[in-house]
């Protein structure tokens, strides 16, 4: 009888530990880091068709450089200056933080850093 009690308050005691053990390990979904860089999945949903073509045609801008006298935006490894042609687009104008384009039809603007619109917490 004694001995049954035992194996009882063994089983107990693993069963306890397994449950805890679940709780306390994360399981691979929720495991994934999220990159706070990446665009939010809502936001790549309601890009138009425009937005993708002009995302295609255009590359990223990676660096704006202002001094005394220039201003100069640098979009993957091409240097362009204000009044510059990159692609279809002409540079109009460069702040600090953002870049304006003109394609003949339409007006753009690239941010050097993406404002952060919404968060995920999966």
């Amino acid at each position: 009888m004694i001995a049954a009690q035992g194996t009882q308050v063994r089983s107990l005691i693993i069963l306890l530990f397994v449950a805890c053990t679940a709780l306390i390990v994360p399981s691979p979904a929720a495991a994934r880091l999220h990159d706070p860089m990446r665009p939010s999945r809502a936001a790549a949903q309601h890009a138009s068709d425009s937005e993708i073509d002009t995302q295609a045609a255009l590359p990223q801008l990676n660096a704006i450089l202002i001094g005394a006298t220039s201003r100069v935006a640098i979009f993957a490894d091409q240097r362009v200056h204000e009044g510059e042609s990159i692609g279809r687009f002409r540079v109009t104008r460069i702040h600090p933080g953002r870049v304006e384009l003109f394609d003949g039809e339409s007006r753009l603007e690239r941010h050097l850093f993406p404002a952060i619109t919404a968060f995920e917490d999966k």
